[in-house]
């Protein structure tokens, strides 16, 4: 693998060994960045590009890619997905915190007497992952100069599809589910006619909403 390293522990390398086959990164995703620096993201259909975190462990994605089968999760896992989609989307369009902030503002300032509102998140996203071969060619690569451009016959096409409430469990008298504009995040045209929540083993539908 390439040596792309961050800062800390490559200037210790550098001072304690003499060596300068190596780069000095602020941050991953600054190393990330300089690493496919040769490629034109904006020439390509969508910009979530899943092996953006190939030098990072993203071993989730896994567990996320389920073709057209949607995913029964918790609030956790949307934060590690929202997570992801920071490090995917190399138009730099999505940011994690400008969505969960809002909603940890409105938790935080809840009273007894106030109505809890809950987002329901759906993820359905189109993203770009580099086939087998290229993906190979590229952890093996040695040196430090950026991977090559990437090309559209090195890219195949997965779907995510994602949903759940950001929430573990509560117990409050005044609740509201709220799916909008801003707790969807698509780009595969589809839409959504209603969500159907369901409970525990015999999966008996709990509550059905629309869009």
């Amino acid at each position: 693998m390439r040596k792309f390293i961050t800062g800390l522990l490559l200037l210790m390398s550098l001072h304690g060994l003499g060596q300068m086959d190596t780069l000095v990164f602020k941050n991953p995703r600054e190393m990330m960045e300089y690493a496919y620096s040769n490629t034109n993201f904006s020439n390509f259909p969508n910009p979530y590009f899943r092996n953006a975190t190939m030098e990072l462990e993203d071993s989730v994605f896994n567990y996320l890619t389920y073709k057209d089968v949607p995913i029964q999760c918790t609030g956790r896992g949307i934060i590690g997905l929202f997570s992801l989609m920071n490090w995917w989307d190399m138009s730099h369009t999505f940011h994690r915190d400008s969505v969960l902030f809002p909603v940890y503002d409105h938790f935080y300032s809840l009273d007894e007497n106030s109505q809890l509102r809950i987002p329901f998140y759906v993820v359905d996203l189109n993203i770009n992952s580099l086939i087998p071969a290229t993906a190979d060619a590229f952890k093996t690569s040695t040196g430090t100069d950026p991977y090559r451009a990437i090309l559209p016959n090195d890219l195949v096409e997965d779907k995510i599809i994602y949903a759940a409430m950001f929430l573990d469990s509560f117990a409050y008298n005044n609740v509201l589910l709220e799916l909008n504009d801003n707790t969807f995040f698509t780009n595969s045209g589809r839409t959504i006619d209603f969500v159907e929540v369901k409970r525990g083993e015999d999966q008996a539908p709990v509550l059905q909403f629309k869009h």
